[in-house]
């Protein structure tokens, strides 16, 4: 258990943090190449029509409804408030 959280976490986490954490030096080449690999997938969740498929499973319908929610909201802030360069 604490080692699958050790990999997964490897990446997000600074060199000095994965020192404390005990995962070697050696070991951060094969991390980063691992993190670059797993960056196309997950950029493939920024597409709507993907990723709000993928999203609905784990989070259900009552999950992705505040999501939905989440997402009309911005937008209607981003309306109603003009950003610094469009105003001037």
């Amino acid at each position: 258990m604490v080692d699958a959280f050790r990999a997964k976490v490897s990446n997000s986490m600074p060199g000095i943090a994965r020192r404390r954490w005990g995962i070697p030096a050696v070991a951060d080449p094969v991390l980063n190449v691992a993190f670059q690999m797993t960056r196309p997938p997950l950029a493939l969740l920024s597409v709507p029509a993907i990723g709000d498929r993928v999203n609905r499973w784990p989070l259900g319908p009552d999950g992705f409804a505040l999501v939905e929610n989440a997402r009309m909201l911005q937008k209607q802030q981003k309306q109603a408030v003009p950003t610094p360069e469009l105003a001037a």
